[in-house]
């Protein structure tokens, strides 16, 4: 039965090119947009690891890290939990630069200075109170910033003493500096968004987590690898475009449907004689149903390649025009992709539900008798 749904594709190749563009340009375009969701998630998720950290403490309820605000007296006590190993406060800024919108200056203690992530740097790592500013590779790349040069950065000069490479776009298209000057540059004052618990080998995360909580008011202690899930603003953005993902896919899958329509109202005499001489509603059910789930096997499968290519492409537009550019992953995870091909194929096996109504409604005797 395979291999008799595949020919009759192959015997219609207009009609099943249409319907394989409409469902890859569906898969495409779900895969893309929740690789982007996650990917971006996956980005602030890093920032801690990258900067140090098990645990992450923010301010109790905070909606983003920029509405997280920890004052002196709650960043103190943290450092002298037992199990943890270092305190290492951060501020986070953000702010035009040159042509971008959305230039991120992570603010870090002098006193952890090198973060620990950092990676390979080019240039040395900046002098605490000395103006001093470190950017990263895709700045740097894109901003044509070099070391020794002289940036604006929320209205200061500050002097480019190096360039890191973390491997995380979101650390490597901004900047980083010390917390006291991020302190000044964006009107903190004395506070900060976040502070980076890194713990003694032997100590349990969530006992400490609990302990924060408990000695500290007013605050949290989430996992790094999972801080992002407590922003609920993040957490509706990503529900938001899993939601816009369907409908792409849907409005695919209605034009496929359609499509199908017609090649069943174009087949009637066809699938009629083959009732007729023994074909089962049942037999007939998986003649349609397999052309369905070999059009979504191959779109499915089509789209995961494209989708890289996409997310490339994204990847590679300017700045200037584009300003998710860098923010986003450069290629589609494999959960995603298998998801994304599983959906697909549901897609493709629903839309194939309206033909097949019509083809089991047909009665041989009357359209062989409207025929001949």
């Amino acid at each position: 039965m395979k291999s008799l749904s595949l020919r009759d594709l192959i015997r219609r190749p207009r009609r099943a090119g249409l319907n394989l563009l409409a469902l890859t340009v569906g898969a495409v375009a779900y895969m893309v947009l929740i690789a982007a969701a996650d990917g971006a998630l996956a980005q602030l998720d890093a920032v801690a690891s990258v900067l140090g950290g098990e645990l992450v403490v923010q301010r109790w309820g905070a909606t983003s890290p920029w509405g997280s605000q920890l004052r002196p007296e709650q960043v103190a006590p943290l450092a002298e939990i037992e199990g943890v190993r270092s305190a290492t406060p951060v501020a986070l800024g953000k702010t035009r630069f040159q042509s971008s919108r959305y230039f991120l200056v992570f603010g870090v203690d002098a006193e952890t200075l090198p973060p620990p992530g950092l990676g390979q740097v080019v240039g040395r790592m900046l002098v605490p109170g000395q103006g001093e500013v470190m950017v990263g590779a895709l700045a740097s790349r894109r901003f044509l910033i070099d070391v020794g040069e002289t940036v604006e950065v929320a209205g200061e000069q500050l002097r480019v003493v190096g360039v890191y490479r973390t491997g995380r776009s979101l650390l490597d298209s901004g900047a980083v500096t010390d917390l006291a000057a991020v302190q000044r540059l964006f009107n903190h004052r004395d506070t900060v968004n976040l502070v980076l618990l890194d713990l003694e080998p032997w100590a349990d995360v969530d006992t400490v987590g609990r302990e924060v909580v408990r000695r500290v008011e007013g605050v949290e202690a989430v996992r790094a690898e999972s801080w992002v899930e407590a922003y609920g603003q993040l957490a509706a953005l990503e529900g938001f475009v899993h939601l816009v993902a369907i409908i792409a896919l849907g409005i695919a899958v209605l034009g496929v449907s359609s499509v199908m329509q017609i090649d069943v109202a174009e087949r009637t005499r066809e699938l009629s004689v083959l009732r007729a001489i023994g074909w089962s509603r049942w037999r007939v059910a998986r003649l349609i149903l397999g052309e369905g789930a070999w059009l979504a096997a191959t779109a499915g499968l089509l789209a995961i390649p494209v989708s890289i290519l996409v997310l490339r492409l994204i990847d590679g537009l300017d700045p200037k025009t584009f300003h998710a550019a860098g923010f986003l992953p450069r290629f589609v995870p494999v959960s995603t992709a298998l998801e994304g091909f599983a959906v697909v194929v549901l897609a493709g096996l629903l839309g194939c539900v309206p033909p097949l109504v019509r083809a089991l409604r047909l009665h041989p005797a009357v359209t062989l008798r409207e025929w001949f």
